[in-house]
């Protein structure tokens, strides 16, 4: 009789498998051994695959091929292997016939084994007031008994595909693990439902002094059990495949614990998706908005000439120092360091631009302004590395954003000290334009930036951009710098606001230009200026 492994592996073909193993279409054999039955037929395939298997063995030449046997037989087995794929593949079936059924069966118990403990993940909770009235609050989240139950159960349903330990086959781990894939996608729908709901901007997530909140805290807990199954599940096939059998695991074994790994791919992306979206990215946009309202105090006369503020330490130890103190203490801390590391490095990318598009909106800004923002911006520096090296992110604040945020805080150092309009205050504007766009630090700033900055050296009757909108210098950084860090969308609108601002000074300074301080070049040199940098931008 055949071995039922011939028929799943196609192996152990040797003398005493069959009575002749005769290649023919009448003398038996694994042939017909392998052949499938009338129940494993659907009717559709019956008469095409027999004329097959007909030309197949006729075109094999009867029982005169060769194929090597363990005993010393040859047999031919190329001219036969197209007979044994069609005939496997009409075994294996579709629908309601062939081994298609048996499949279906296991995978629906597979699926009904791994999903067994998500209805205990995240019950709902309740509280009792003093007058019997019931409160809704926060789901329980999973403790680590369940949690080491779903990983034993997975790594149970991947051994399956062993066949030392589970009797299965190799070939069933991508089936096995598109199972779990599909677990992990189901209790992704619970976690997301477990969650504060806080909102897209976080608000909820602080409290007045920029404390964790109650929600925000259910929140970091929540994104670290998420954290702890997702390292588990990429540990689960070298659990699975290699670690029972090492250091003598064979090939095969690393090679499925390789195919796993990769069917596991998009449950590791969407555990991690949801996190961003739920938990990282609203915490992100609630500090950058206490950021923000940190930053635009430095309007408040903190760079005037005669302000005393550099007797303190300067405008970033005074304002900005603590806050990121308690941002890498009481938030970022209880953060797993692979979500740690992604806040702080929005938080820091926000902070350099954010930064920057305040400061080059300051008016008036003298020499004395100038040099200390000059030192803020290398407090900032020093406290932005701290904020990051305390996370535990391996990336620095020249590789964020592309380094691009980086190179814009460099660059601003020695824009501030550039000085072609004293120099030399015989240039027409377009000379000014064009010996702007020759230095070498303004490929490195924002067209925003720049423009912003020409404002300082401007008449009065030049209008601040955020002046011209009727909007506070935070509300008008926010149109430059999104809540995330992102500066994509901000540059084209600046430009409309510079634009008009220098038409309103056109009719202003007919009406009365003699009682006007500052360069008068400046809006020229803007018109001139601005639209090259928005077409360099661009391209």
């Amino acid at each position: 009789s055949t071995d039922d492994s011939f028929f799943m592996g196609y192996g152990n073909i040797g003398e005493g498998l069959g009575s002749t193993a005769a290649t023919d279409g009448s003398g038996g054999g694994f042939l017909a051994c392998a052949a499938a039955d009338s129940w494993t037929r659907d009717s559709m395939y019956s008469n095409t695959m027999s004329s097959n298997n007909s030309d197949a063995l006729s075109a094999g030449g009867g029982s005169g091929g060769k194929m090597a046997f363990p005993g010393g037989q040859q047999k031919s087995i190329s001219k036969i292997s197209s007979v044994i794929g069609s005939e496997w593949k009409i075994l294996l079936g579709q629908g309601n016939c062939g081994l298609y059924p048996l499949q279906r069966t296991f995978l629906e118990a597979s699926n009904e084994r791994l999903c067994a403990p998500l209805q205990y993940l995240f019950p709902a909770d309740a509280t009792v007031e003093e007058n019997g009235v019931a409160l809704e609050v926060l789901p329980i989240l999973p403790s680590r008994y369940d949690l080491a139950k779903i990983e034993a159960n997975i790594r149970e349903e991947l051994t399956i595909a062993d066949p030392r330990q589970g009797g299965g086959e190799l070939g069933m781990t991508a089936m096995i693990s598109r199972n779990a894939v599909e677990m992990i996608e189901k209790m992704c729908a619970a976690a997301k439902s477990a969650t504060s709901n806080a909102g897209e901007d976080g608000y909820s997530y602080l409290d007045h002094d920029s404390a964790a909140s109650e929600l925000l805290i259910h929140d970091m807990k929540l994104a670290g059990v998420i954290h702890s199954l997702s390292v588990s599940l990429k540990k689960a096939p070298e659990n699975a495949f290699v670690i029972p059998y090492r250091p003598a695991q064979s090939a095969q074994h690393e090679e499925a614990a390789r195919m796993c790994q990769i069917e596991l791919q998009p449950a590791q992306q969407k555990m991690h998706a949801l996190v961003l979206k739920c938990i990282l990215s609203p915490l992100c946009r609630a500090l950058n908005a206490r950021v923000s309202s940190s930053l635009s105090k430095m309007h408040l006369g903190a760079y005037l000439e005669d302000t005393t503020e550099s007797d303190s330490g300067g405008f970033v130890q005074t304002h900005l120092n603590s806050l990121y103190e308690k941002i890498a203490t009481d938030h970022i801390s209880h953060l797993p360091i692979e979500y740690g590391s992604i806040v702080s490095i929005c938080v820091a990318t926000y902070s350099i631009y954010a930064f920057v598009s305040n400061a080059v909106l300051v008016r008036p800004l003298g020499e004395m302004g100038r040099l200390r923002i000059t030192q803020d911006l290398a407090n900032l520096e020093l406290a932005l590395e701290q904020l990051v090296f305390k996370a535990g992110s391996s990336s620095s604040l020249a590789q964020m954003d592309n380094g691009k945020a980086y190179a814009e805080l460099r660059a601003v150092r020695q824009m501030l000290f550039w000085s072609l309009l004293s120099d030399d205050e015989s240039l027409s504007p377009s000379d000014i334009a064009k010996s702007l766009l020759r230095e070498t630090w303004i490929v490195d700033v924002r067209p925003s930036t720049i423009c912003h900055f020409l404002f300082s050296f401007a008449p009065n009757l030049l209008s601040s951009p955020h002046h011209a909108k009727r909007m506070s210098t935070e509300d008008f950084v926010h149109t430059l710098v999104q809540p995330d860090g992102s500066i994509a969308d901000g540059e084209a609108n600046a430009w409309m606001t510079i634009m008009s601002s220098c038409d309103s000074y056109q009719q202003r300074d007919s009406v009365d230009s003699g009682m006007d301080t500052g360069d008068r070049r400046i809006p020229a040199v803007l018109m001139y200026l601005a639209p090259e940098l928005i077409r360099r931008r661009r391209f």
